[in-house]
Order: C-alpha cells, then structure tokens, then sequence
C-alpha cells in the first residue's frame, strides 16, 4: 500500500504513472473479446493447458523475434505472472507430480468402482477418442488445443 501512496503523492504533482499496482481493471471488456466470449458460450466448458492455449501462445510468440511458442506462458492476471517472474528470478522450479501425488494403486479400484456404479460422471469430461490407427492426429489435436482429455480406445 505504501506503493500506491507514493504513486498517487507522485501523480499529484503532475507526474505520468502508470497504474500496474493492484486493484480491478478500469477498462470493460474489448469489444473483440466480447464478441469471442459470446461466440463460445454454448461450447463445452474445459480446462486448458496449464501454460495457456498453444494457439494463444504461438500468436503472442510470434510478436517477438527468436521466441517460440514453448517460452511464453499465459496466466490470469498479474498475480500469478508475478509468481511465475520471481520463481524466475530466483531460479525456483515448479516440479508436477505423477498421477497428482495419488496411490494408484488403491485410488484407481475406487475410481472405477465409483464409476461403475454410476456415481462418478467420466464420459463427459472426455473431448475426443481416438483409435490406435488415429493416435497421431490425437497428438496433433492435442497441441492445437482441440484436444483437452483425448482418450485412446484399444480393441
């Protein structure tokens, strides 16, 4: 808060700041963005890459001369960018786990006793099914953000 103190001390003595400290935007929506919201309010919810949709990605890259796609990541707001910068600064790392730290071996009977059952929803969070002679282009819809929770079919 301190920060926003001075910023405003320095705007009243007729310096130009540029307001980036926190708060809500103060500018709606564009209007381009708002037709594209509107345009896919009827489409399935679904989440996303965790670095941001590799078509977003590809653009935003190109804008910058030796970036590729795989160097820019996409957050919602400045927050978690900043986290991201300072993980960076500090040469931190954001390290996965597999299976999301679960013990398959007990968690996954459960899953698909659930499921059998009826009491686990799984059909509709899957966005395509592919063959094993479709895999490639499963791949290929996988990093042109079509595929979010592609499933292999093995008869």
């Amino acid at each position: 808060m301190e920060m926003a103190r001075e910023a405003a001390t320095l705007q009243a003595s007729g310096r130009r700041i540029l307001h980036l400290e926190v708060g809500q935007p103060s500018t709606p929506l564009p209007l381009a963005a708002r037709a594209a919201v509107r345009a896919h309010l009827d489409e399935p919810l679904g989440y996303t890459n965790a670095a941001g949709l590799h078509s977003l990605r590809r653009r935003l890259a190109d804008r910058y001369d030796g970036v590729g796609p795989e160097r820019v990541v996409v957050v919602a707001g400045a927050s978690a960018g900043f986290t991201l910068a300072f993980l960076t600064l500090f040469e931190k790392q954001i390290i996965g786990s597999l299976f999301g730290s679960a013990n398959i071996r007990k968690d996954i009977p459960q899953l698909l006793e659930l499921y059998t059952q009826g009491q686990l929803d799984l059909d509709t969070l899957v966005t395509n099914t592919y063959t094993l002679d479709e895999i490639n282009q499963g791949f290929e819809d996988m990093r042109n953000g079509k595929n979010i929770r592609g499933v292999l079919i093995y008869d």
